[in-house]
């Protein structure tokens, strides 16, 4: 009687790994719908170098995408964050919702420093945990004063900021 519930148990096992594998092997199909027009609050914009003595906040002004910065939509005040990696100086800025991929940004420092923000491009993106979880719209590159960037999240550099290990990363 043990024998056959063993061989019942083994059968059992093999079939349910036979299952979850075709399971695994199956490409799931991102969605028809359009991945366009995303909110930005939940990607924040990542900073280094912008010392907490010299930048408390930061302009961001919205405008019609490709409309070469001359159609203003809003202008928001935003307080940058705190310090969260003191080598690099890292401090974000979070985004109102209501701030889109549909729409490019300036960023503006200290009423001077400027950072242009252009075509956005977002994308369906396969999300996993322990296994596939679906799939979700998400920012996969953009233009930063003209150079493209192939990143999730927008990463600024304040121009005197320097961290040789870095640099020499950037080179290889």
């Amino acid at each position: 009687m043990k024998k056959i519930k063993v061989y019942i148990f083994g059968f059992v096992l093999i079939i349910s790994c036979n299952n979850s594998s075709d399971n695994l092997n199956k490409k799931d199909i991102p969605p028809k719908e359009p991945c366009e027009n995303i909110s930005l609050a939940y990607l924040p914009i990542t900073t280094h170098g912008f010392d907490i003595n010299n930048y408390n906040s930061v302009v961001i002004q919205t405008y019609i995408k490709n409309s070469n910065f001359d159609t203003i939509i809003k202008e928001y005040k935003i307080i940058i964050g705190d310090v969260e990696d003191k080598l690099r100086q890292e401090r974000d800025i979070v985004l109102p919702e209501s701030i889109t991929t549909n729409t490019d940004l300036r960023i503006i420092f200290n009423d001077t420093l400027k950072y242009d923000v252009t075509e956005m491009k977002t994308k369906w993106e396969g999300r996993y945990a322990q296994s596939f979880v679906g799939y979700q719209c998400t920012l996969v590159s953009y233009k930063l004063n003209g150079e493209e960037n192939g990143e999730g999240n927008i990463y600024i550099d304040e121009p005197r900021f320097n961290l040789y290990w870095e640099k020499q990363l950037k080179k290889l």
